[in-house]
């Protein structure tokens, strides 16, 4: 249990993004089933608009699923790290995340940052920006403030923002699939190149 404990308290410091060296651990793999509840419903961004007995219901669930573990009695599952990368520099990436572990996954290939896009169930986008540590050199307050002053969707306390080492867009994004989407994507690129971590290909597969 121990072991356990201590490997999701650094999952959750890092916002699922710790890199794992075997991502077919049996203990990491015990770690996703019994977490699934809450790591499901945080993937499909459900938990910011959950009514309390909801959460509860995922609160129940974990410590049901806690209580087998340390009976034994515990399941596993394997990492969904699917991700498709449209773009990036020589240490970070640019993905289309699909599985909930695709961060985890990109840190234990060497990615040391990311920026991610991961689409929601009504058919608009999440972008997700992130490092390995506070000692990477990729300015993610430097980014959100950029992006806020050229993002004209935003709104009093609804922005580009989070920690020192993961943050991302707006709760209430706007933008749908689409041409807004594919602007928005630019939007994002050409951000980065401003500050000075990525130079934009004329290839199709960097800003699809």
């Amino acid at each position: 249990m121990a072991k356990l404990i201590i490997l999701e308290d650094f999952v959750d410091a890092s916002a699922g993004a710790y890199p794992i060296r075997n991502l077919h651990d049996e203990l990491i793999r015990h770690q996703a089933w019994v977490f699934d509840p809450y790591t499901t419903a945080r993937s499909q961004r459900r938990l910011h608009v959950m009514a309390g007995s909801d959460l509860v219901g995922i609160i129940e669930k974990i410590c049901d699923r806690l209580r087998r573990f340390a009976e034994g009695k515990s399941r596993v599952i394997d990492l969904d790290t699917r991700h498709e990368v449209i773009g990036g520099g020589a240490e970070w990436k640019m993905v289309i995340e699909t599985g909930i572990y695709a961060r985890t996954e990109l840190y234990s290939s060497g990615a040391k940052a990311f920026v991610g896009m991961r689409k929601r169930d009504d058919g608009r986008y999440t972008y997700i920006i992130g490092k390995m540590s506070p000692y990477i050199l990729f300015p993610l307050t430097r980014i959100n403030s950029a992006l806020n002053r050229n993002d004209t969707t935003i709104g009093v306390g609804n922005a580009w923002g989070g920690s020192d080492i993961i943050g991302g867009s707006p709760v209430i994004c706007p933008l749908k699939q689409g041409k807004s989407c594919k602007s928005q994507r630019k939007r994002v690129f050409r951000i980065l190149v401003i500050i000075g971590y990525h130079r934009i290909s004329t290839s199709k597969e960097t800003v699809p």
